[in-house]
């Protein structure tokens, strides 16, 4: 499982997946905590509360959308390159080699998600001054398990599906 897991992430980081996520998030935390007041003309670095508030809805769309994404090629890709059956004949099991795909899945998801969360909370915390970070130490564990959850919805639709394209279009139904 472990292997199976470190493979799925190493692939992910080669294809930039891993590191266009984290300048997602770095660029989506930063923009809404330094333009979160402009409505009322105040542009500048705000403390954890306004930057929690304003992440809320962005977290909400965002990480289930990545979770989705990340999930719907888990599988069906592995069949499409007719790698499947060779792991499947080599002795590996459906049941680890779904746990492998989904841990793999889920540290790809995890890295990028709480890699942004900590850069840009540091910076804010430095910027804005502020020392009351729970509200916003909550948010990304909250982001993950949602994540989580549709990263598994991904992999779900990914082994009942025959293509890619059948997958991608069933995950962002």
């Amino acid at each position: 499982i472990r292997l199976i897991a470190t493979k799925e992430f190493s692939d992910r980081f080669r294809s930039g997946w891993v590191i266009t996520c984290v300048l997602v998030w770095l660029g989506a935390i930063g923009l809404t905590s330094f333009l979160g007041l402009l409505q009322i003309s105040y542009i500048g670095v705000q403390g954890y509360d306004r930057t929690v508030i304003s992440l809320l809805n962005l977290v909400q769309y965002l990480v289930p959308l990545l979770g989705l994404l990340l999930g719907h090629d888990l599988m069906v890709s592995e069949h499409e390159d007719g790698t499947l059956r060779l792991t499947l004949a080599g002795g590996v099991s459906r049941a680890r080699l779904l746990s492998g795909k989904f841990l793999g899945g889920c540290l790809s998801l995890a890295v990028p998600l709480l890699s942004g969360f900590v850069i840009a909370g540091a910076v804010i915390g430095l910027s804005a001054k502020d020392s009351a970070i729970a509200p916003f130490l909550r948010l990304p564990v909250s982001g993950l398990a949602l994540g989580f959850i549709f990263l598994a919805i991904g992999l779900a639709i990914s082994t009942f599906s025959r293509t890619r394209v059948q997958s991608l279009v069933l995950a962002l139904l």
